[in-house]
């Protein structure tokens, strides 16, 4: 638990020979405003033959920084980087959050630490046809192109960046599109098959996109669109005493980016990691079965068992909060991050549940199951590098 008692009392006697706060509550924020206008139209080209198409455009405001929340009894606090007094000067340059404005006073409610916007803007058109044939079987083709482009905005002059923090970025521009394929096939008595291929081409996600959006404007170094590929295939049943539905998947995705922002003990300072070039797998089986027992009791199974990996060693480039330089230890050089066979986290990769229902008579009760296997913990690439 923590002693807020004193927490306050240290405040205080930091107050009383004119010190910074040494505890305080900061609140993060991460506001969205996000403006799409879409139109779609639909229509038969035939009794067997259907086309679809639209358009949609869409642009968002991502609003990042942080407040003061709550000062815990001081009476001062300044908009200043102490992570980085050590290694610089207290009356360096480098220090200030804000050079624009150095040594703001910070009183509850005021924004310290970083002010960022991200701006995103999207054009996407699409078309779908699908067609009845044969009397069995259902197909579709469909398929997107469109664009991405991504900006970061800069309320703040970050010491260690003074001439790529304050004010607009350069403009990250991505053209992206897939297509997929797929049928189901009715194969009588109550069985069919279904499957489909898909191939896409994504821009990344804009929280990735910056290495270090909290200090400065820099992109990922070598920001590349992300590539993915996926298969997939099912079963159906149906007939009086049982409703069957299984599905196996595969997907393979290339050139991946991820970024990560954690405090790191081992240099009292917040790290800021990128990884780009990451390849993963994905596949596994799905199921839904519900076997009817009786009129009156059922029993019903779902269940996944799966694989999620990164299937290479990514390059990684990152930094503190204490110093404006990338990979110090490798000469401003991408490292190796060792991170190959590291699984998804937080995700159970296996999980099953059984239930078991009776129903008669306006009674309702039902005995659950669950089981979750395969959980994993988030790696730290921090201790995966190539000089490690």
């Amino acid at each position: 638990a923590i002693d807020f008692d004193k927490l306050y009392l240290a405040n205080r006697n930091a107050a009383l020979q004119g010190a910074d706060a040494m505890y305080f509550i900061q609140a993060k924020h991460n506001d969205n405003l996000n403006v799409a206008l879409a139109s779609n139209l639909n229509f038969d080209l035939n009794k067997d033959q259907r086309l679809n198409m639209g358009f949609q455009l869409a642009t968002n405001k991502g609003m990042h920084y942080q407040t003061m929340d709550d000062l815990l009894g001081a009476s001062v606090y300044h908009n200043i980087n102490t992570y980085a007094i050590g290694n610089y000067s207290a009356l360096d340059p480098e220090v200030q959050y804000d050079a624009n404005h150095p040594n703001a006073v910070v009183r509850e409610g005021d924004r310290f630490g970083y002010d960022y916007n991200i701006f995103v803007n999207k054009a996407n058109v699409w078309m779908t046809y699908a067609a009845d044939i044969a009397g069995n079987t259902h197909a579709f083709v469909s398929g997107r192109i469109g664009g991405v482009e991504m900006q970061r905005e800069g309320k703040m002059r970050n010491g260690m960046f003074l001439n790529n923090s304050y004010g607009k970025s350069k403009t990250a521009h991505f053209l992206e599109g897939g297509g997929k394929a797929g049928a189901v096939i009715n194969l009588g008595h109550g069985h069919s098959i279904n499957g489909g291929v898909g191939v896409e081409v994504r821009a990344p996600q804009a929280q990735s996109a910056f290495v270090s959006p909290e200090m400065n404007n820099d992109f990922v170094v070598d920001l590349k669109n992300e590539k993915n590929y996926s298969a997939e295939i099912g079963y159906q049943m149906q007939n009086s005493w049982l409703k069957a539905n299984i599905m196996a998947y595969g997907a393979i995705v290339e050139d991946a980016t991820e970024w990560q922002n954690f405090y790191f003990d081992d240099i009292n300072s917040f790290s800021y990691v990128s990884m780009t070039g990451i390849s993963k797998e994905y596949y596994g089986v799905e199921w839904g079965l519900n076997f009817k027992l009786t009129d009156a009791i059922n029993l019903k199974t779902l269940g996944t068992i799966s694989e999620a990996r990164n299937t290479n060693n990514a390059q990684v480039w990152y930094m503190s909060s204490t110093k404006g330089t990338f990979n110090d230890a490798n000469d401003n050089k991408p490292e190796v991050v060792y991170n190959k066979n590291m699984r998804e986290s937080g995700t159970p990769l296996t999980a099953l549940s059984l239930v078991l229902s009776y129903h008669k008579g306006g009674w309702f009760i039902d005995l659950n199951g669950n089981y979750y296997d395969r959980i994993y913990l988030g790696y730290s690439p921090s201790y995966r590098y190539s000089y490690s």
